[in-house]
């Protein structure tokens, strides 16, 4: 036995789901708590460059980026250079 067929309700899923999207509404400006950088907890950053983990960028205008970076590896030391080497 086959399953039925009902492409009435595929399409008028489609057509909610599309009404949902059109209808959501932002504020013109967002309130200045929520404006930043909101990451995880055992996310790193490099100044404000992140570097692993993940992080969500806002703009006050309402803008944003969800941002994800593997962890980075154990960090064996640092190495400094001469100037004159180059």
């Amino acid at each position: 036995m086959q399953p039925v067929n009902y492409p009435i309700m595929k399409i008028l899923t489609i057509v909610v789901i599309m009404l949902c999207a059109l209808s959501a509404k932002a504020a013109d400006v967002l309130p200045a708590q929520y404006v930043g950088v909101w990451a995880t907890e055992d996310s790193v950053f490099n100044g404000s460059e992140l570097i692993g983990g993940t992080a969500i960028y806002l703009g006050s205008n309402g803008d944003g980026a969800i941002v994800g970076a593997p962890l980075p590896l154990h960090m064996c030391g640092e190495r400094y250079f001469a100037a004159s080497a180059f």
